[in-house]
């Protein structure tokens, strides 16, 4: 799946991103190696919590992005148990990341059904 998350970088502003799966932990990633496993399974736990939450309070929630002094992380489940977290500087292209994760979603929804 790191196929998937690797044409993310090409947006401008975008570091990496990283799938993370409930009760799998990270499932993918294509962030730089200072980006230990161990921190981004901690991170990916507090965001599911995070979106949870917020998926359960606002009806139409589609994401979120966490804003601190150098970087941005935005999230978006891509799948019914799969988030994305991409985690961008402070001056990436919002616009194009957004459609890009969308265009993700679609594509990883289309996978993720069995056809018969």
């Amino acid at each position: 799946m790191t196929h998937l998350i690797d044409e993310l970088k090409v947006i401008p502003g975008v570091l990496g991103a990283c799938f993370f799966k409930a009760g799998e932990g990270v499932t993918a990633v294509n962030l730089p190696p200072v980006f230990k496993k161990e921190r981004l399974e901690l991170v990916g736990n507090q965001l599911a919590k995070i979106y949870t939450a917020g998926a359960s309070t606002f009806v139409d929630f589609t994401g979120l992005s966490l804003h601190f002094d150098e970087t941005i992380i935005v999230t978006k489940a891509v799948a019914a148990d799969i988030l994305c977290f991409v985690i961008c500087d402070p001056v990436y292209s919002h616009n194009v990341l957004a459609m890009s994760l969308d265009l993700l979603q679609e594509e990883i929804g289309d996978h993720s059904v069995v056809k018969g």
